[in-house]
């Protein structure tokens, strides 16, 4: 269930809206294209993971538009522990012929796939969140906004543009009954990590080599 926005420039992605799903799907590519879903290319993100999942409620998109441009965005997911395994189960058949497609275009992602279906299982480490705090957790998946753009201040929330994002999922997340969040990162992206200890983020070792895991309380 997304939140009440009170921003005339966040917007809530609307699966079925071509616009805002091309949007989204082209900033993830240009903002993290290290990541395994940018990798597993644009199809995979317009035709699956940006739209199918929404569709399904299984994820929620918040995007920031100046003007005319979508130069910010941030997702999040109130299942972290089921709602990728939902998302195929239900679209089995159409990722399988996504899938099929973007390996033809590009085989090099067969490697991707087989590293997404392994980083997609539950890890010791996940099964260890989803004992101690259950329903009570949500995940943020991504988050990215154009350099240009990164200390405009907002005219509404008198903040830069990531803050507000990242303030809007907190309030998200506290809307669904949701107390903690997990991310995430790259122990070397030491900007990052210090932008969420900002917000309240504590720093835990993660199982999965250069990584931490980050834990907000809402």
């Amino acid at each position: 269930m997304k939140c009440q926005i009170n921003n005339k420039n966040v917007i809530h992605l609307s699966w079925d809206n071509k616009e805002q799903i091309k949007a989204v799907s082209n900033l993830q590519m240009k903002l993290l294209p290290e990541s395994i879903l940018s990798q597993l290319g644009y199809l995979f993100l317009s035709k699956f993971y940006y739209s199918k999942l929404t569709k399904h409620e299984l994820i929620d998109v918040y995007l920031y538009k100046e003007k005319e441009d979508y130069v910010g965005f941030i997702s999040c997911t109130n299942k972290p522990f089921t709602f990728m395994k939902e998302g195929l189960k239900n679209n089995f058949f159409l990722i399988i012929s996504i899938l099929i497609i973007s390996i033809i275009l590009k085989p090099s992602r067969l490697l991707i796939l087989f590293k997404f279906i392994f980083e997609t299982r539950k890890d010791k480490l996940m099964i260890n969140y989803q004992n101690k705090y259950g329903n009570k957790m949500g995940e943020f998946l991504s988050f990215g906004v154009l350099k240009d753009y990164r200390r405009i201040i907002d005219d509404t929330e008198k903040v830069s543009i990531p803050n507000v994002l990242m303030v809007l999922v907190s309030t998200h997340f506290r809307a669904n009954d949701i107390k903690y969040a997990l991310l995430r990162i790259l122990d070397t992206n030491l900007v990052a990590i210090k932008f969420y200890k900002k917000h309240s983020g504590v720093v835990f070792p993660s199982e999965k080599p250069n990584q931490v895991v980050i834990i907000i309380e809402t």
